[in-house]
């Protein structure tokens, strides 16, 4: 059919026509909705799955779609509702459990948040969940005595964002063995807590229970005002930044680090990633000095990027984290899309402007402008898809504050 053939557009005109033909049809009204969700056309998708339900209250389905549309839409509450529902009619929905997690972390719901989102790793497209012989530590189990394997899972910035709860487990156990990306080994060796820090997928020495890095939240019962890590509990290296002290340039009084894409091959990157030619406005500021933090530069930026005399490329001598983090302790403030970057300069305790989607991740859940994760954050968000004129424009403001002066309309213009 047109749907599987990658015609979003032909199989929505069919469905159009079975719906003309047998309106009464809950399936087709529900398979309707489908393609609308996946042509972006959310609020319609929502109508279709509403119609499906009426003909047919407990369509999973359609409940659990409909859930996805209210999420795209920044409505995670309304949302919570139909995942729940959907995981109620079938209890075995992975999918659905895992979702009412990423709703109810967005609105701030962390009980049962952290409970549903250990069905991630059931989840469509999930990654396998790392096999070990020894048990699974939820904080159900005393620790005296014990070494524990804590392991990285998801992404970088995940890794950091959670190594905050590796001190509170070192008070508990007799030793912590950290196990995270290679890029994190060096920086992490200086975290208070782990005895051993390996990079993922070395040999590792006996331990007695595990625990991904991400299921540490829910062992310890995390609520909003319970959150462990509100000072910085990263530091960079003293030898590194004594390097990076020498190497930056300084041309300006303001020295601020930018990053303005993530992975490409992440599902929501398109959302969250910026084209670097949108961002001249900011490359123009007076008195600024940017850096570029930017590990990998698409090609479509490179030429921006060479073009700019404001913006400083380091990208290739930026071997690690390790130094990473020493050239953002050197830096004034750090901008970024979400990203590990930005994890990092919160962890740092570094001010960092986030620069977030309309539908963002929930860790930063919504309408807020801090992050109860990391005290030195500030967030800038879109108020529609796709907006990031908007994002810009504000971060321009606000640096103009801080700079003294925003840049001249005209010498912007020219340099687009």
């Amino acid at each position: 059919m047109s749907r599987e053939r990658g015609d979003l557009l032909g199989a929505l005109e069919l469905f159009a026509a079975a719906i003309r033909s047998a309106p009464g049809s809950h399936e087709v009204h529900s398979n309707h909705g489908l393609v609308l969700h996946e042509l972006g056309r959310h609020q319609e998708a929502i109508e279709s799955f509403s119609r499906t339900l009426i003909l047919n209250r407990d369509h999973v389905p359609a409940l659990y779609n409909r859930g996805l549309s209210l999420l795209a839409l920044n409505r995670p509450r309304e949302a919570l509702l139909s995942f729940l529902r959907a995981a109620t009619l079938q209890p075995d929905h992975a999918d659905a459990h895992y979702h009412s997690a990423l709703a109810a972390l967005s609105i701030g719901n962390f009980r049962d948040g952290w409970k549903q989102y250990e069905w991630r790793w059931r989840s469509f497209g999930a990654a396998a969940r790392r096999q070990h012989a020894e048990p699974l530590w939820l904080g159900d189990a005393p620790l005296e005595g014990k070494t524990i394997l804590l392991h990285a899972e998801q992404g970088m910035g995940d890794a950091i964002q959670f190594v905050r709860y590796v001190p509170l487990v070192a008070q508990r156990a007799r030793s912590v063995i950290l196990e995270v990306h290679r890029p994190l080994k060096s920086l992490l060796e200086r975290l208070e807590g782990p005895g051993a820090v390996f990079n993922l997928g070395d040999p590792l020495p006996p331990f007695d229970l595990q625990c991904p890095l991400l299921s540490l939240p829910l062992a310890f019962g995390t609520e909003l005002d319970t959150i462990p890590g509100k000072e910085p509990y990263l530091r960079s290296s003293d030898a590194k930044r004594m390097i990076w002290s020498e190497r930056l340039p300084r041309r300006k009084p303001l020295q601020v680090g930018l990053v303005w894409s993530g992975n490409p091959e992440l599902k929501n990157d398109r959302n969250r990633s910026i084209p670097l030619e949108r961002m001249v406005p900011l490359l123009t500021m007076p008195n600024v000095q940017f850096v570029s933090l930017q590990r990998d530069v698409r090609p479509g930026d490179a030429e921006v990027l060479m073009r700019s005399d404001q913006l400083a490329d380091i990208s290739t001598d930026l071997q690690d984290f390790d130094d990473t983090a020493a050239v953002v302790s050197l830096l004034d403030l750090v901008i970024s899309v979400d990203t590990s970057v930005a994890h990092l300069a919160g962890a740092l305790g570094k001010p960092v402007w986030l620069l977030l989607p309309f539908g963002p991740d929930p860790r930063w859940m919504l309408d807020r402008e801090d992050s109860p994760w990391y005290p030195t954050a500030r967030l800038f968000r879109q108020p529609k898809r796709g907006d990031w004129d908007f994002v810009l424009a504000r971060v321009c403001e606000e640096i103009g504050k801080l700079d003294g002066r925003c840049a001249d309309p005209a010498a912007v213009a020219a340099v687009v």
